[in-house]
């Protein structure tokens, strides 16, 4: 170039890469990918400057658990970000969204090489535990003998109660007989006429 003559000059980054300034002997002279130096007398030497580029994967957990790390997190170009997904005592795993599509339950999700931005989005629900139900039966021995009232009501029919629910029973003798015990599996459990029991 002739002094004084414009050097037309263009940076142009690669794929995953972004252009940050133009400096000559350590010192900005432009911040625009394309610019005109003007020549000076003597040769130089200008450096484009580049940096690699970061995308923004915005994590965030509902409620019932945590996802790790959370937030807008920073990906570099290329790079795997991994994220654990734990849920809170009592909770469990219900799906994960990445950009709006199921990804299953998973308790880790990573990345395919990012050169885009993304989210991360996981989901708990409550654990429903079945309930425990048993079955009691109670017969009256003879069966003229007299009647059993369960909850205070004629027993008739065997009774289905959750694990730690209370049962009572009370022994009504006939007339003319007297109550004797309970007996369960021929050993005998109480001589109250009134049985509660858990």
């Amino acid at each position: 170039y002739a002094p004084l003559e414009d050097a037309i000059l263009s940076a142009v980054p690669n794929e995953g890469w972004v252009f940050v300034n133009w400096t000559l002997d350590g010192t900005e002279i432009s911040a625009e990918p394309s610019f005109a130096y003007a020549m000076h007398e003597e040769d130089i030497t200008i450096i484009a400057h580049f940096d690699i580029q970061f995308f923004i994967i915005n994590a965030n957990a509902g409620p019932g658990g945590s996802i790790n790390p959370q937030g807008e997190i920073g990906a570099q170009y290329l790079s795997t970000p991994a994220f654990m997904i734990e849920p809170d005592e009592g909770y469990e795993i219900m799906d994960v969204l990445v950009d709006g599509v199921s990804v299953g339950a998973t308790e880790a999700y990573f990345f395919s090489p990012v050169v885009q931005d993304h989210s991360i989005l996981a989901l708990f629900q409550e654990i429903v535990v079945e309930p425990v139900i048993y079955t009691i039966t109670a017969v009256v021995d003879p069966e003229f003998g007299g009647h059993i009232l369960a909850g205070g009501n004629v027993y008739t029919d065997p009774i289905e109660v959750e694990e730690g629910e209370e049962v009572s029973l009370e022994a009504i003798p006939a007339e003319g007989y007297k109550f004797v015990n309970w007996t369960e599996d021929d050993g005998e459990v109480s001589d109250n006429p009134v049985l509660a029991f858990t």
